[in-house]
């Protein structure tokens, strides 16, 4: 009897997950999306991000990742998928109820659907989280340390971050209208400074704040020692960041 109310559990666990999770990524698919680098994201890296990343080029990044990725024996348990799952309704439920200046009206971020590559190489991005294309790339180490409800809404507060990104890359010109109401505007393209460091969360452009400083985190030298070996020139290296910290804030001071 303990055995079908435990398989029952799990059934109705693993469609729940369907409903509110689009698919969680197999490492096949992670590591075909890294060695093709379909956002040409490591591709379009500077040499000093390169040397940031301690790699001979971006291909020898791409490869290395990969091959931590491919070694790696970590694996998500039923534990890590009920967090997970728990922690997206949460997330959206955030959402639905949100209501703040720096969010367009009549979004949908409630409504998308969730995406994920779950990291367990070392190297790669230093183990931050971050957003690519649809997808919100978390190492695997974050999900399987949650023990405490502390962690637990850490891990929300993680989601409600990246998953405005992704809401940010499909609605550019909805962010940049409400940007422009706080005098926040798009000033250069990225590409033209070969200082500033690359960043998968942010569209192509360098904006203006609201006093006239350029929003940007730039190496401190052309050979800098890691990917934190920056300054920034205001408090957020862009509006993105700067929406999803303080939206992000709002969340933690919440619970």
């Amino acid at each position: 009897m303990i055995f079908i109310v435990m398989i029952f559990i799990i059934f109705i666990i693993s469609f729940l997950i369907f409903i509110y999770i689009t698919r969680i990524m197999v490492d096949a698919e992670i590591i075909n999306f890294l060695v093709k680098d379909n956002d040409d994201y490591c591709k379009s890296m500077s040499n000093p991000d390169i040397r940031a990343r301690k790699s001979i080029d971006y291909k020898d990044y791409i490869k290395r990742v990969v091959k931590e990725q491919k070694t790696s024996n970590k694996e998500l348990n039923i534990k890590d998928y009920i967090i997970l799952l728990f922690a997206c309704i949460r997330a959206d439920l955030y959402f639905y109820n949100l209501d703040h200046e720096l969010i367009p009206k009549n979004n949908y971020i409630h409504k998308i659907l969730w995406k994920f590559g779950f990291i367990k190489s070392n190297l790669y991005e230093n183990k931050y989280p971050h957003t690519r294309n649809d997808i919100i790339f978390i190492h695997i180490d974050i999900l399987k340390s949650i023990y405490t409800i502390e962690k637990y809404y850490d891990f929300v507060a993680l989601l409600i971050h990246e998953k405005l990104h992704i809401y940010q890359r499909y609605n550019n010109i909805s962010v940049d209208k409400v940007l422009l109401k706080h005098n926040i505007e798009r000033k250069h393209l990225r590409k033209y400074f070969k200082l500033v460091r690359a960043n998968p969360d942010l569209n192509d452009w360098i904006y203006n704040d609201k006093n006239g400083k350029l929003m940007m985190s730039i190496y401190n030298s052309p050979y800098p020692s890691g990917i934190n070996d920056v300054t920034n020139k205001t408090e957020y290296e862009h509006p993105y960041e700067m929406i999803s910290y303080i939206i992000e804030n709002k969340y933690r001071d919440g619970n």
